[in-house]
């Protein structure tokens, strides 16, 4: 996992607390961020993530996902309007 992974959705968390993180060269698990509601987990303009994201909280963490190019599409709808 330590090399980047193309990004296929994105992201928000509706509720409970999310763990990032990166493996490091050797393998270990480095802890990045924590995300919590209501934020939102992916880098829009970027393609690829070195991040990892899992559950953290009990009993359990809930998002709302959404794939990529459907977000892709929603901001390029929305930057043509401006």
């Amino acid at each position: 996992m330590g090399d980047f992974r193309s990004v296929e959705r994105f992201s928000n968390v509706l509720s409970g607390v999310v763990k990032l993180t990166k493996t490091l060269s050797d393998d270990r698990q480095q802890i990045v961020g924590l995300q919590f509601a209501p934020d939102f987990l992916g880098r829009p303009f970027q393609a690829e993530s070195t991040l990892a994201a899992e559950p953290h909280s009990e009993p359990h963490s809930t998002c709302a996902r959404e794939p990529e190019q459907a977000m892709r599409q929603t901001a390029a709808s929305v930057s043509h309007q401006t």
